[in-house]
């Protein structure tokens, strides 16, 4: 089973008395002095200039991404084990891969260490499932236990008691604590929405729920008494789905039980016309980011795919045609053996296990799908213009019409003649201030008299006539401005030192030779946010589960953006839009209460050296656990 999650990050943020003193200053005007310019020393000679260090190779351009439906082996079997068998990818990059006693984790890096033994997780260990947090749970069938995996590598024991029968037959002390109920036989695993680990119990036929959060942490639960397809009997390697709203799917027969979270379960057929529904008898299977179900053919020899709408395809595989051949091409074209466990990783890209013949052991074969995004891989060569056809004659312009004639302007009156300004008196002088009287002391306050009546308002007088203003006085002289004095000799200024030389300039080094471009034709990015709540998130190209609250500013080659789908795994509103070097687009598609958007209409152009983000943006108290987007790209 394979399973992504990422982990939610939150981030939290008296009173002076002053006295003046008059104080009189005299400036006394000392003899004029003349300031006579030095002479300039000449200047230092400049150093000479390094030389430029030659530039360096450029490295070899990387190979170009696959072509979507393409099949390759991923992995080797590993020396001394007899396969895989769950495939899970950490928020952090890091992958993982169960085989027969042992756990293989890959970091982003390319390197690759091994978690555990037999002794750590019993004599056949099958699937493994991851959460949010980055647990890998891991189902010790031989062990009936579940094992729990941290980051670091720890180990313990998750649920089971480590017998395989109940007592009685039937008491297997379900609503107890999970180090206390019995699991027999465990051989699938999920993780749902709300991080409960779903254990399937092959020897009691039963399908179990074990919260990691809440009131019930721990606690046991019995989500369904079977059906378990063939996660039961002797098939001891089997993986099962979960989809985005929390939908268990379980291979069987020809198809896969959809168990709901009620329990309730329905089958979904996979069978096509010709085929024979005995002869595929399904092992695995997954669910993608999309929901698009995908199960494997154990005897049928090829991979189904089945659409959120109920469309069934063949997705890898010849029907009826048992081998490993393929690699390289087309998977549809390929031939698959006994294929069994399967799992996607964030980008949709198919696992599974393919019988090898020549050693007894499975591979992990590889099919690249339009949903995968990866590096963005170099611009592939432009195709050449096709001819453009004659152009037509252009027919004759009309003529034109004739201009008015111009009316004549009207004269301009003469401007009035300026009157004389009056002379303006002279100011009087200013008088001086005379010195401040004493302050004399307040006397005593007598007693208050008694109130006396009050007496009644007169009538009110008539208003007096206003009184004449008188002339206004003629306006004094202006007197006359005194002459400017001469301004006095400005000094030489000191020469200027002659100039050192400059040293010769190095010679420029070689420029390495350029890499080949690969070919690139059109692709199909895919971004997402994980646990989305009211503040906006942003994430960039091949980050499903993202859940940055910053731009991350990614560097793209130069391409062109269009055909945007978003879809909400709950209903959700907000927008979500993609950015050109830190600034929105017309490239954006809103949710009103809804699980999906798109926007058909538009395209951006990114140049070499632009960013890009995809901007994730709630309204209100909108929230989703998981939004994912996938957006067209081409050179």
């Amino acid at each position: 089973m394979f399973h992504y999650r990422r982990r939610k990050r939150s981030v939290r943020r008296g009173r002076g008395v002053f006295v003046g003193l008059a104080c009189a200053f005299a400036v006394v005007a000392g003899p004029a002095v003349t300031a006579s310019a030095g002479i300039a020393g000449p200047p230092g000679a400049s150093g000479a200039t390094g030389a430029t260090g030659a530039t360096g190779p450029q490295g070899a351009t990387g190979p170009a991404a696959l072509a979507p439906g393409t099949i390759t082996t991923y992995l080797a079997n590993v020396v001394g084990e007899t396969g895989y068998f769950g495939f899970a990818w950490a928020s952090t990059g890091s992958r993982y891969f169960m085989g027969s006693g042992q756990l293989f984790k890959t970091t982003s890096a390319g390197v690759t260490t091994t978690i555990g033994s037999v002794n750590d997780f019993g004599n056949g260990p099958w699937a493994i499932a991851i959460d949010a947090s980055d647990n890998v749970y891991v189902a010790g069938s031989q062990a009936n236990r579940v094992f729990k995996v941290d980051p670091t590598g720890t180990i313990t024991n998750f649920a089971g008691t480590g017998t395989r029968d109940c007592p009685n037959g039937v008491d297997c002390n379900y609503g107890a604590d999970a180090f206390s109920v019995v699991i027999g036989r465990p051989n699938a695993l999920a993780v749902d929405s709300a991080g409960n680990v779903i254990i399937v119990a092959n020897w009691q036929g039963t399908i179990l729920k074990v919260p990691t959060s809440g009131p019930n942490t721990g606690v046991v639960t019995l989500l369904a008494n079977g059906p378990i397809g063939n996660c039961g009997g002797n098939n001891a390697s089997c993986s099962i789905g979960i989809d985005s709203d929390d939908n268990l799917y379980i291979p069987y027969r020809f198809g896969a039980h959809k168990i709901a979270p009620d329990g309730t379960s329905t089958d979904i057929s996979v069978v096509l016309p010709g085929d024979d529904e005995y002869g595929i008898y399904n092992v695995g299977a997954t669910v993608d980011v999309f929901d698009n179900l995908y199960v494997t053919g154990n005897l049928g020899h090829v991979i189904r795919q089945v659409t959120p709408d109920g469309r069934v395809t063949t997705v890898a595989g010849t029907y009826n045609t048992p081998g490993y051949t393929g690699d390289g091409g087309p998977a549809t074209s390929a031939t698959l053996l006994y294929p069994g466990v399967i799992g996607t990783d964030p980008s949709g890209n198919i696992y599974f296990t393919n019988f090898d013949g020549s050693c007894g052991c499975s591979v992990v074969r590889r099919v690249e799908r339009p949903l995968a995004s990866g590096a963005i891989g170099a611009t592939g060569a432009q195709g050449a213009t096709g001819a453009s056809g004659p152009q037509g004659d252009t027919g004759q312009a009309g003529a034109s019409g004739a201009q008015g004639a111009t009316g004549a302007r009207g004269s301009t009156g003469l401007t009035g003649a300026t009157g004389t300004a009056g002379l303006q008196g002279a100011t009087g002088l200013s008088g001086s201030t005379g010195p401040q009287g004493s302050t004399g002391s307040v006397g005593l306050q007598g007693v208050t008299g008694p109130n006396g009546d009050t007496g009644s308002t007169g009538p009110t007088g008539p208003t007096g006539a206003t009184g004449l203003q008188g002339p206004t006085g003629p306006k004094g002289d202006t007197g006359a401005t005194g002459a400017t004095g001469a301004k006095g000799d400005t000094g030489a200024v000191g020469a200027t030192g002659p100039q050192g030389d400059t040293g010769s300039a190095g010679s420029q080094g070689n420029q390495g030779p350029q890499g080949d471009t690969g070919a690139a034709g059109i692709g199909t990015l895919v971004a997402g946010v994980q646990q989305l709540r009211s503040s906006p998130r942003y994430a960039g190209p091949g980050m499903a589960t993202s859940s940055l609250v910053t731009p991350l500013d990614y560097p793209v080659a130069e391409m062109t953006l269009s055909l945007l789908y978003v879809k909400a795994y709950a209903k959700f509103t907000g927008t979500v839009t993609v950015m050109r070097n830190g600034q929105p687009t017309v490239l954006r598609c809103t949710m009103v209460a809804a699980k999906t958007c798109n926007d058909t209409l538009h395209s951006v152009r990114f140049d070499a050296g632009d960013s890009l983000t995809f901007r994730f943006a709630p309204v209100g108290n909108a929230r989703s656990a998981r939004i994912v987007l996938s957006v067209r790209t081409t050179g």
